[in-house]
């Protein structure tokens, strides 16, 4: 065991090196206006898939007890999307689908280097899955300032938060619900606002 103590933490000085650490005034802003611990709140639009996927797939897994299903991963250069299912199954199907779409930019700032240098930057956020899963994760998850109704036909409830404008809302399938994340009405940049680097 003496022997992995050394190798284990050089694994861990890596990974922690590897991180840019110029997301860390994002961190704090994020973890400072959201109701929820530390660590899991995040916006999307604009942003690094690695800095927002791992938040929200902290909240989803430790907070609402989900588990990615495996086999449903979809890792493409245009999108990436996971399903998720409850830990405990109730004989029903109940899951949320994520589906992240991306463009790859050489300039933006990337929370974990990649080899070739570029960051995969999220454009759009589709959330799809059984109503009951989507309603209680919209609810809890951006829990400030809910407005009721939208814009458009089915749209259920809305939130404007930094970059991010998301709404909820019902769809043509029975018992299935969606969250959309788009950009939001305020042109927000976070990398001039919270010196994000490459």
């Amino acid at each position: 065991m003496k022997k992995c103590l050394p190798l284990l933490f050089l694994l861990f000085t890596t990974l922690a090196m590897a991180q840019n650490s110029s997301f860390d005034g994002l961190k704090n802003h994020l973890d400072g206006i959201s109701g929820l611990r530390p660590g899991y709140f995040t916006v999307f639009v604009g942003l690094d898939i690695n800095f927002a996927d791992g938040r929200l797939q902290s909240y989803l897994q430790q907070y609402k007890n989900l588990a990615i299903d495996d086999a449903s991963v979809v890792f493409t250069k245009e999108k990436i999307s996971m399903r998720y299912i409850p830990r405990v199954n109730s004989g029903r199907d109940r899951y949320i689908v994520v589906t992240s779409y991306l463009e790859n930019s050489k300039t933006a700032p990337y929370y974990y280097k990649t080899e070739d240098g570029t960051s995969n930057i999220i454009k759009r956020v589709e959330i799809t899955g059984s109503c009951d899963l989507i309603i209680d994760f919209f609810v809890s998850y951006w829990n400030r300032k809910i407005e009721i109704g939208g814009y458009q036909k089915r749209e259920i409830a809305s939130y404007q938060c930094l970059g991010d404008y998301v709404v909820l809302s019902g769809t043509d399938k029975p018992n299935v619900c969606k969250i959309g994340i788009t950009k939001g009405n305020i042109d927000f940049n976070y990398n001039t606002t919270f010196n994000l680097a490459r």
